[in-house]
């Protein structure tokens, strides 16, 4: 009698899940922590139905039994291959999941048995923290105000910084509100290109709203150096 094949009782892993270990830093460039949970989840699992292994997590291909029936002509039990094969696939499975993490959500997860309970950790762990954070993302946005040390486009830069962690948690603002933002934060010597951007007829776009605000910046600077000259010249002549 021929003899079965041995190669279910040592499963590989299948070229698209080797593929996609070796990639997974090119298709998913961020890394878990507190502040990013829903876009990180938004993007690994997208990935993980394109490729056909989220069923590891919601048990829409749940583990097979780890025995065999047992046989009519013997009482031994045999591992099942097919048990072996899912094994093999979930451990990559928590590989490449623990390959998106930082250090801290990787340190919450270790000692995970199953894709399944790795990711119903970091669900339970982040997902708490998600309302919270979008509370306090809105309220520093709300109270930003540009500092004297910083250029326009560096308070610009902050401004998107917390509008993009909002977009992140599927917090989408308008532009108009983006716009009130970045006005309500400027000091008072932009006080006159506040009233006429409030004033201004029609819709300004918030590109538009920081070459306005660029041009006013480089205004102010050369009228400050202007200014200077006498005070200046003064101090080189006294009377």
């Amino acid at each position: 009698m021929v003899s079965e094949p041995e190669s279910s009782s040592n499963p590989s892993i299948p070229t698209s899940t080797l593929f996609l270990l070796s990639d997974i830093c090119n298709l998913v460039p961020i890394r878990l922590d507190s502040t990013n949970y829903v876009l990180w989840k938004y993007q690994v699992s997208s990935i993980l139905k394109a490729y056909s292994f989220f069923g590891h997590i919601d048990d829409t291909l749940p583990c097979p039994p780890k025995h065999l029936p047992f046989s009519t002509l013997g009482t031994n039990s045999k591992i099942n291959p097919e048990y072996l094969q899912w094994l093999s696939h979930d451990q990559a499975l928590i590989t490449l999941i623990n390959t998106t993490l930082s250090s801290s959500a990787l340190a919450y997860v270790v000692g995970s048995v199953s894709s399944k309970a790795l990711w119903l950790s970091l669900e339970k762990r982040y997902s708490s923290n998600t309302q919270s954070n979008i509370l306090d993302l809105t309220s520093a946005l709300y109270t930003l105000k540009k500092t004297p040390s910083e250029s326009i486009d560096q308070y610009t830069s902050r401004i998107k910084a917390f509008v993009d962690k909002l977009a992140a948690a599927s917090i989408s603002l308008e532009n108009e509100g983006i716009l009130v933002h970045t006005l309500n934060g400027l000091p008072a010597a932009f006080h006159a290109f506040r009233t006429s951007i409030r004033t201004r007829s029609g819709n300004i776009s918030l590109e538009e709203l920081h070459t306005l605000l660029i041009s006013e910046e480089t205004t102010m600077t050369k009228a400050s150096a202007i200014e200077a000259i006498p005070t200046a010249m003064a101090a080189f002549h006294p009377p």
